[in-house]
């Protein structure tokens, strides 16, 4: 048996092969799929698919044996290499750091539509309740992704990648309109602490103004 792997247009294909003569001829019977990565493969297109290749070396272990799996495993990982522990924990402090921004930045946005609602009639008093509840929940995104961050540089590795974040439906649940998203956006070249400056001064800015309303 052997390793074959297969270029794609936008991926590489691994599969495990048999040659075998049949009728004089040497013809290559397909055993398994072994997975597939892009032809630039990140951290975590890595190391998802060296996790489902042990589970389907796993599940090929009465046709292989210690020292063909040694085999397979080696000739992977010379193409795909195994995800180091260094390389992972920088891609998942990279990940938190970048979700930790991005629910820093909700925060802040739901303050402050919570803080334009209340200047609005009765009609809206639940859209300012709404947004301040989003602005809490926020908030606790962000503690709980920075004592991850805490963990991780202190050497703690989680068992599993985690699962990236729809931004998008996250913010249209919050009631963020796209047009208001671009608006943040078009802010958000500052730096974060910048940004979330600004976005506070924002905020007292509508506190003043309720005031005298």
């Amino acid at each position: 048996m052997f390793v074959r792997f297969r270029q794609q247009p936008n991926k590489l294909q691994v599969s495990l092969v048999k040659s075998n003569w049949n009728g004089g001829k040497l013809k290559q019977e397909h055993i398994a799929g072994l997975g597939s990565v892009p032809l630039e493969p990140t951290v975590p297109d890595r190391a998802r698919f060296w996790k489902k290749l042990f589970e389907k070396l796993s599940a090929l272990s009465n046709r292989i044996d210690q020292e063909m799996h040694g085999k397979i495993l080696d000739s992977i990982s010379k193409r795909i290499p195994v995800v180091t522990e260094e390389e992972l924990r920088a891609y998942l402090l990279e990940y938190y750091d970048h979700e930790k921004v991005f629910w820093e930045a909700m925060e802040c946005r739901n303050d402050i539509m919570g803080a334009d609602y209340t200047l609005k009639t009765g009609m809206v008093m639940q859209k300012a309740v709404d947004a301040q509840d989003a602005m809490r929940r926020a908030m606790s995104q962000t503690i709980m992704l920075q004592e991850k961050i805490e963990r991780i540089s202190r050497g703690e590795l989680p068992p599993e990648l985690p699962v990236e974040s729809d931004t998008n439906k996250l913010l249209a649940d919050s009631g963020i309109s796209k047009r208001q998203d671009v608006r943040w956006r078009k802010r958000a070249s500052m730096t974060v602490e910048e940004y979330v400056a600004d976005r506070k001064r924002a905020l007292q800015k509508l506190i003043k103004a309720m005031e005298v309303w």
